[in-house]
């Protein structure tokens, strides 16, 4: 079956997730940018007690990676101040 989930890569980085960091590096264009990726993997529970995480991917294939950024839900525009 398929889940849709927003998740945290950054923990237990193995070859696959290195992988698509680089991957999902190439189409960022800033440290904000959000990236869709479909990937296949292992759900386990997250025994690491540093984390919020409960639960961890342990990335198997990597199936698709947008060739852009995700529009953003929120745009900041800066303004002048007036004194």
């Amino acid at each position: 079956y398929r889940r849709q989930r927003q998740m945290c890569i950054r923990d237990r980085r193995n070859e696959m997730s290195e992988k698509l960091s680089q991957q999902v590096a190439n189409v960022k264009k800033n440290d904000f940018d959000m990236v869709g990726v479909v990937v296949r993997g292992n759900i386990s529970k997250n025994t690491d007690t540093d984390s919020e995480w409960e639960e961890v991917i342990t990335i198997t294939e990597i199936m698709r990676v947008s060739d852009k950024p995700s529009e953003a839900d929120i745009k900041f525009e800066e303004s002048a101040k007036n004194n």
